[in-house]
């Protein structure tokens, strides 16, 4: 491997790292959607069911 090789990969990988982060904390955000719209799904139909 040459030395040019050998300092990209570095950069790469905090490449790669940056990434999954970004879609871990879109993940996240996903799932807070998620609950936030099953909790007010809840509430409408326990006011439907009533």
């Amino acid at each position: 491997m040459s030395l040019t090789t050998k300092r990209q990969l570095p950069n790469l990988n905090n490449e790669k790292i940056r990434q999954l982060n970004s879609v871990l904390i879109n993940t996240e955000d996903n799932i807070r959607n998620v609950q936030q719209n099953f909790e007010s799904f809840k509430q409408t139909t326990s006011l439907v069911d009533k």
